[in-house]
């Protein structure tokens, strides 16, 4: 069985994979509002993109790393359709041998899943990837 944790910041994501109390865990950074919290589904519906962007980009690749995932991507055209949100949210989602492997540190998604993107100025591929060393608690340069 996957145990999938969700938690308030990276770090805490990063040292529940390490001390593997979690195989996956999504930081969800927290927002501050004033007033009174909205209802539960609003409330639920604020970490929906976070989480949907991670299980689509794992689950919609070309080598999968989760499988079984019914609808996607998850966009806000989606949540509004009723039929589509019910089948993405009873999908029953597990990890491919590649995530498995991911997982245990014996592969590498980004070999599989070539990276070739721009974030804020940078270019990323998968040749400048740069790694963290979660034994060691360091940065690894590409």
């Amino acid at each position: 069985m996957t145990r999938l944790i969700l938690t308030a910041d990276a770090s805490a994501a990063g040292g529940l994979q390490t001390a593997r109390r979690a195989d996956i865990a999504i930081p969800v950074e927290p927002r501050l509002v004033w007033g009174p919290l909205p209802p539960d589904a609003a409330l639920m519906a604020s970490f929906a993109p976070e989480v949907g962007a991670l299980l689509d980009g794992l689950a919609h690749c070309p080598a999968l790393a989760v499988s079984g995932l019914d609808e996607g991507p998850f966009t806000e055209e989606m949540h509004r359709d009723k039929a589509r949100l019910a089948r993405y949210r009873d999908s029953k989602i597990s990890l491919t041998a590649l995530g498995k492997a991911v997982l245990a540190q014996t592969e590498d998604f980004s070999r599989h899943n070539p990276i070739h993107r721009w974030w804020g100025g940078t270019q990323l591929t998968s040749q400048n990837l740069w790694r963290w060393d979660s034994t060691n608690g360091a940065l690894i340069a590409p």
